[in-house]
């Protein structure tokens, strides 16, 4: 599986039949689906928005959001609720604040609102069934399928009017800065968020004689940010909030680590004590391993002039240029010759060993052991290669900060057993339901 990934660009693409569905909801050029010339120049423009240093600059707009998640809950009192949904608008706020540079206090704009949530899951509904229900176009016209069309159609011209008029107003903020020399708001700031990125980075690409992006290839890009951004970590939250009400024990070594690092009843205030929350951080990997947002990937051989009619991989699978491939990303996940006991939940499988004893007489292993390296490498939930995706520090954030503030200031239990609880795919691999 990795060696088919790290071959793409170049050998291999996302299917054809992925295309249609994002070709009519305008999504044919972001950088999800882009291929080519146009998937490395948005890359190149796009790459910079999420460097480490970048990332690290949006921790206080993620914890403070995580703050609004918190209270949220205490308003909800001791009934029921459907967690998935509060962390869903959890992670669109996140996205809201550090791709659109959202205020804390934008309430009622349209990209911190139920009615964007429920426009991403209408088109997303829409790509999988179009994607994987491929019906002749006769009988798609008289299916159920078809109704789901016209609603994500709708949704995605809804979606694609809210990004324009926001792009708008960054670009009229900028230009009023620069015609005023104001550099408050500079790149050495944490002010900038990944959309005024995007500008300043096109802008200079443009001066300097580069191709730079264009209006409707930013508009895409944007609305992948809120889908990928927002869909993916709030599945992974959900799941971890699962963990969390059905393992106590590993509930109980986060709250111990969190007194520990940074104070009992205290929110994770700042990018040193996020660092230290080693239990944490393995705690959201060893879910995303078992419970990967992204069940497979779809290849297939690039297709044009001067491309390969077959290929062939180093296990002798021949590839030729009529065949989809399925990557099974669950299977890489529990491969029992990477993964010891590979169905169990076990956070610590990704600590260096005697990591958690006191005693000093008892060597650590180091980080880049041969077994930690081994399960690294096959840790293919965020892709891998070129296109590996360049989000990934920023989804980590998101989830070990909102799992955080949840340990630290909320007590959950599941509200129905845990035999009710399945893994679905409606766009990502998510539960079917998630009461607590």
């Amino acid at each position: 599986a990795r060696e088919l990934l790290l071959k793409r660009p170049k050998i291999f693409r996302r299917p054809l039949l992925f295309e249609e569905p994002f070709t009519k909801l305008n999504m044919a050029t972001n950088l999800f689906i882009a291929e080519g010339h146009i998937w490395s120049k948005i890359r190149r423009l796009t790459s910079p928005q999420f460097s480490h240093f970048n990332t690290k600059l949006m921790l206080n707009r993620v914890i403070e959001e995580a703050q609004v998640l918190v209270n949220s809950f205490a308003t909800d009192g001791n009934t029921i609720i459907s967690i998935d949904k509060d962390l869903n608008m959890y992670t669109s706020r996140v996205i809201g604040r550090v791709a659109l540079g959202m205020s804390p206090n934008d309430k009622n704009e349209y990209f911190a609102s139920i009615h964007i949530f429920n426009d991403i899951k209408k088109l997303l509904k829409y790509a999988l069934e179009r994607s994987l229900y491929m019906l002749p176009a006769w009988s798609w016209f008289y299916s159920s399928m078809y109704y789901t069309e016209i609603e994500a159609l709708n949704s995605a011209k809804v979606i694609d009017t809210h990004c324009l008029k926001h792009i708008k107003r960054i670009k009229d903020q900028l230009d009023a800065k620069t015609n005023t020399n104001d550099t408050s708001n500079d790149s050495t700031t944490d002010k900038l968020s990944f959309l005024e990125i995007l500008l300043k980075n096109n802008e200079k690409a443009v001066r300097e004689g580069k191709e730079g992006i264009t209006g409707t290839e930013l508009i895409e890009n944007v609305k992948l940010l809120f889908i990928a951004g927002s869909e993916t970590t709030s599945t992974t939250l959900t799941w971890t909030t699962y963990y969390l009400a059905t393992r106590n024990d590993c509930l109980v070594l986060m709250r111990e680590e969190l007194d520990r690092v940074c104070g009992i009843g205290e929110y994770v205030k700042n990018y040193e004590q996020y660092c230290q929350l080693k239990y944490t951080h393995a705690f959201v990997k060893e879910t995303m391993r078992l419970k990967s947002p992204a069940a497979f990937i779809g290849l297939e051989l690039v297709r044009g002039e001067g491309s390969m009619e077959y290929t062939c991989t180093t296990n002798g699978m021949h590839i030729s240029g009529n065949d989809t491939i399925f990557i099974d990303i669950d299977g890489c996940l529990l491969d029992p010759d990477v993964y010891e006991d590979p169905t169990h939940f076990n956070p610590e499988r990704w600590l260096p060993i005697g990591f958690r004893d006191n005693d000093p007489t008892i060597p650590i292993e180091s980080p880049t052991s041969e077994r930690i390296m081994k399960m690294e490498h096959n840790f293919l939930v965020f892709g891998s290669g070129p296109r590996l995706c360049p989000g990934m520090e920023l989804a980590y954030m998101e989830a070990v900060i909102g799992i955080t503030s949840i340990v630290t200031h909320v007590n959950i239990q599941l509200a129905c057993p845990k035999e009710e609880i399945s893994r679905i795919l409606k766009f990502t691999a998510a539960p079917n339901k998630m009461p607590m």
